[in-house]
């Protein structure tokens, strides 16, 4: 095909092999132009054979073919490829344009980037405020806990207190009555065996001189604090449970009341808690007490604890029950 075409493009007569050995001549002569230099030299080519391989070369280069001298035959042609000025100035454009936008975005980057900075020192300073909101309330709390316990200690402090007091006081109710009167003995040894209290605690009946009957019966029952809680017990001495205590009390009184908390809640006469006496029973669900005057009950607790003065309002009182 390509000795075709030179044979179209050249007008004197030659045989096919001088053609085609020609046309490889300038095939290599196209192959070993340097673009640098601006200009491709290919002698005795025509401007009909030239001009498709000048615009194949500018589509490769991207610059614009011109072509300088005769198109007769003999003729020494050069093509010249130059740059294209509106092609250059649309390329500078579109590169402006790119930059632009490569430099509008990097900015939006710069503003994201700074943005986020800012929000996240605002983080930061949120975050140590709270911790030290946090800090500050469980240093609080550790004082309010502090002052809990020290509270706890100091009430439980007083409270052992207060029994010992009781105690030593009916002890020395306890020997003042055995002192005063053997016969009061003969009777508290019954009462004892009944009991089961052991010597060294006073009798009932050695506390009858001592205020009204009520605060009698309050204060002998404070002499066995400290002796064990038995379920199904009714000893004061061995162990006794909640409503046995208190049926063994007032037993040694000569009253007779239920056994069960349940019917203790319904014995005698109902009373308000503000109307209560030392000596009333303070009934709960569940459980009962003697109440011994200054908002407190003696009472056998449970098995850890025994038989204790609590304050008498440490749950809900369902009923007050006045039996003397």
């Amino acid at each position: 095909s390509s000795a075709l075409k030179l044979l179209t493009a050249f007008p004197w007569k030659s045989t096919a092999d001088s053609l085609e050995k020609e046309a490889a001549k300038k095939r290599r002569e196209a192959k070993g132009v340097y673009e640098e230099m601006g200009a491709l030299d290919y002698g005795n080519w025509t401007s009909d054979v030239l001009w498709p391989l000048a615009d194949e070369l500018a589509r490769r280069t991207g610059k614009s073919p011109q072509m300088f001298g005769p198109a007769g035959l003999g003729s020494r042609v050069t093509i010249a490829l130059v740059d294209d000025p509106d092609k250059r100035a649309y390329e500078q454009e579109s590169l402006e344009i790119i930059l632009e936008e490569k430099q509008a975005l990097y900015d939006d980057y710069e503003v994201q980037l700074a943005r986020a900075r800012q929000e996240a020192a605002i983080y930061k300073a949120n975050i140590k405020k709270q911790n030290d909101a946090i800090r500050k309330l469980e240093a609080e709390a550790a004082n309010k806990e502090s002052e809990i316990e020290a509270a706890r200690k100091a009430e439980e402090e007083a409270r052992r207190a207060q029994e010992l007091a009781l105690q030593r006081q009916a002890q020395e109710q306890s020997d003042g009555g055995q002192d005063s009167s053997s016969s009061d003995d003969s009777s508290s040894g019954g009462s004892s065996g009944s009991s089961g209290k052991s010597s060294g605690y006073a009798s009932a009946s050695s506390y009858s001189g001592s205020g009204g009957k009520g605060q009698q019966i309050a204060s002998y029952a404070c002499q066995f604090i400290g002796n064990p809680y038995v379920p199904g017990g009714t000893s004061l001495t061995e162990g006794a449970d909640c409503s046995g205590f208190v049926w063994r009390v007032y037993q040694d009184f000569g009253y007779s009341v239920p056994r069960t908390s349940y019917s203790l809640r319904s014995t005698g006469t109902g009373v308000s808690y503000s109307e209560a006496q030392p000596g009333d029973v303070i009934c709960y669900a569940g459980h009962v007490g003697i109440y011994i005057g200054n908002g407190q009950i003696v009472h056998a607790s449970t098995q850890r604890t025994g038989i204790k003065i609590t304050h008498a309002t440490y749950k809900e009182i369902l009923s007050v029950r006045r039996i003397v």
